[in-house]
């Protein structure tokens, strides 16, 4: 499947975020270690230095067939997965530790990150997961569903004062678990690399909305400098052929 198409369409039945009750997180794990596959049927998000999982990712749809693990991950998720948080202006990082983990153990899977790779070659690693493609398209998903931008008159300013609310709570636990994982030479990319990676996010939150509004954020000042940062990194650069097709639909490369 193409990557574009896994980060544009909606996936937002297969990432569930766990909240703070362990008793029933545990319980979510202890069935699915007994009844299904890990890597096959679901994937477990664990952050650095936690035991228990903070997100769950549905691979196999004949999950959503099985009732059990249905009330189990019910108890078990956050408000976020019941859509309440993503109604509020400012989110907090735990919205987006699910997908800092899935992040490190990505690109932990491809230790030593050399310098060689560069900016552009970190972010491909990234987004090539498919684990990661999908939870970028579950949270744009749903937060583009509350926040209801195609309701205001200027689109491109309601997603901007959105996303200038909640950089931070974005970037800083990517950042967190990047310094783990790239360290020596590679240090001097962590920044450069969260910044592109929420500069692709922007994209994506507006390209729910179709084509016009997509327009409408890259054309507008601060949508252009979004656009910059991504175009940036690839100016001069091979790209990766997928990585390619999802810059084209956003127009870095067209």
């Amino acid at each position: 499947m193409k990557l574009t198409k896994i980060l544009l369409e909606s996936y937002e039945d297969d990432l569930i975020t766990f909240g703070y009750e362990l008793e029933y997180i545990e319980e979510v794990v202890d069935h699915l270690e007994s009844n299904y596959k890990e890597g096959q049927d679901y994937e477990l998000h664990i952050g650095r230095g936690d035991d228990l999982p903070n997100a769950v990712t549905i691979k196999n749809p004949e999950l959503h067939k099985d009732a059990d693990l249905n009330d189990m991950l019910n108890a078990a998720q956050s408000d976020e997965d019941r859509y309440d948080s993503y109604d509020d202006e400012n989110l907090n990082e735990n919205e987006f530790a699910g997908l800092a983990a899935a992040i490190e153990k990505e690109l932990k899977d491809k230790a030593p990150v050399e310098e060689a790779v560069g900016i552009l070659g970190i972010l491909s690693y990234i987004l090539l997961s498919n684990t990661v493609a999908h939870m970028l398209s579950s949270m744009a998903k749903k937060i583009a569903k509350k926040q209801g931008w195609d309701k205001t008159e200027d689109i491109a300013t309601s997603i901007y004062d959105w996303t200038h609310k909640n950089e931070q709570a974005f970037m800083s636990p990517i950042k967190r678990v990047l310094s783990v994982v790239m360290v020596g030479p590679t240090k001097k990319y962590i920044d450069p690399v969260t910044k592109g990676l929420y500069a692709i996010f922007i994209f994506f939150l507006a390209g729910q909305y179709g084509g016009a509004a997509l327009d409408a954020v890259k054309n507008s000042k601060w949508g252009a400098t979004a656009f910059n940062t991504v175009k940036s990194l690839v100016k001069g650069k091979e790209v990766h052929t997928l990585i390619r097709g999802v810059l084209n639909d956003i127009g870095v490369l067209g």
